[in-house]
């Protein structure tokens, strides 16, 4: 009885330090994003020196807000940039702006800005000539920053302005603002669970500026932390596919197609659609849409 009871203790001490030096090396790993939590535009016009500002509706769904800018000489400027967001594959956040001339000259030291909390300048989109620099009657930006880099703040602010370069400098049109977000990769109480009905074959199309595309891509069942693997068909041009991610509703992925590199974020609508964003280098971006084709 001794020997049983002196091995039943031998093996529940076993048990415990197993269980403790398990859970040592198991150790959840801290994974971050930024979330978009808030934005806050100014709608009401405003007199900058010699031209007049005025929020307006955007020419496409791709933008999220726009403005016009009138002036001396006939003057008429439209402006408009993208919803920034977090694209867990290069780990960024991403915006682009667009500017044109509609009527009048091309002088004039005109220009969207998009800054952050600290006045530091991200990214700009300029007509006309800004401090030497030329810049058409057309012209775009693109911001591209990794927080972390940075800093790695609790709260990250892209704040919109209009400069003349003069006397009409640094006007406020507005925020957003991005809240870091931090998960544990290997606790499954807060990883997500996402759903399996992406895997399969899906026909893609896509709309740019300079023309419509389509072809097919496969895409492979995401594991309990939302990575999937997946593969574009020759049909469309081919190409590589990495850092695969679905998180709840939003999924991303990359495409190395010869020396550029694509950056696809989009929503999962339904079972059977995914629409999104393509971000290209230069500040460039498409619409895209996935519709379901075969499991």
């Amino acid at each position: 009885m001794r020997s049983y009871f002196h091995f039943m203790i031998v093996t529940a001490i076993f048990l415990l330090v197993s269980t403790q030096a398990f859970t040592q090396i198991t150790n959840p790993l801290p994974e971050q994003r930024f979330d978009l939590v808030g934005k806050r535009l100014n709608q009401g016009p405003l007199d900058c020196g010699n031209y007049r500002v005025n929020r307006i509706k955007t020419s496409s769904s791709k933008f999220d807000g726009a403005i016009q800018v009138k002036g001396a000489s006939n003057l008429f400027i439209i402006y408009e940039w993208t919803k920034p967001f977090y694209n867990s594959a290069t780990k960024e956040i991403i915006m682009n702006l667009e500017a044109r001339i509609l009527r009048g000259p091309e002088s004039g030291f005109l220009r969207l800005e998009a800054k952050n909390a600290n006045g530091g300048l991200l990214a700009f989109a300029q007509v006309g000539t800004f401090n030497g620099v030329y810049g058409g009657r057309t012209g775009v930006g693109a911001v591209r920053i990794n927080p972390v880099n940075v800093g790695n703040p609790e709260t990250y602010k892209i704040q919109l302005s209009f400069s003349d370069g003069g006397s009409c400098g640094g006007q406020k049109l507005g925020e957003y603002v991005f809240k870091k977000v931090v998960n544990y990769r290997s606790n499954p109480v807060q990883s997500v669970a996402p759903p399996a009905s992406i895997r399969g074959t899906w026909k893609w199309n896509a709309s740019c500026s300079w023309g419509q595309y389509n072809g097919f891509l496969s895409l492979g069942i995401p594991d309990r932390y939302g990575n999937f693997t997946g593969s574009f068909s020759s049909v469309g041009g081919g190409g590589i596919m990495s850092a695969g991610r679905l998180a709840g509703q939003q999924i991303s992925f990359s495409r190395r197609l010869g020396n550029q590199t694509e950056y696809w974020s989009g929503r999962v609508v339904d079972g059977g659609r995914i629409n999104g964003t393509i971000s290209l280098t230069g500040g460039r971006s498409c619409s895209f849409s996935l519709s379901y084709f075969k499991r």
